[in-house]
């Protein structure tokens, strides 16, 4: 957060972070940030997240904006597995349930938070994305 502070990230300067912080628990990571230097309280962060999840690459993102007085934030994480889609639904969080199938892409409901994971067939494996949307309203 201090990072962001320095920035003058203001509105966006604890939802970016905290974003960044559940999307890289866990792992090893590389991140660049991207703001407008100008009016970086007018406008839009976003992160650009390669991580490591043991041997395990991994890529996210984190978009965060100010609108009026909160903040909209956004992050996906995506992982690929070399199992296929069936058996990645064991590696969804307890408590998850079916909610869509979008032409063939499996989507659930977290439990924490309420956010949602994408389960996408790649071959033999299954590419899961995890995504996450939060508003924060600043004092």
């Amino acid at each position: 957060m201090a990072h962001m502070r320095q920035a003058g990230i203001k509105t966006c300067g604890t939802v970016y972070p905290a974003l960044g912080q559940l999307l890289t628990e866990g792992s090893q990571f590389m991140v660049q940030s991207s703001w407008n230097r100008a009016a970086p309280d007018a406008h839009s962060v976003l992160a650009l997240v390669g991580m490591t999840y043991g041997t395990a690459p991994a890529a996210g993102v984190v978009f965060a904006s100010p609108s009026g007085n909160r903040c909209d934030g956004n992050l996906v994480r995506v992982v690929p597995f070399a199992e296929d889609c069936n058996a990645a639904t064991r590696r969804l969080p307890q408590g998850s349930s079916p909610a869509a199938n979008l032409a063939g892409v499996a989507v659930y409901n977290l439990p924490a938070a309420g956010g949602q994971a994408m389960l996408l067939a790649a071959g033999t494996g299954c590419v899961a994305l995890s995504i996450l949307r939060v508003e924060r309203t600043v004092d």
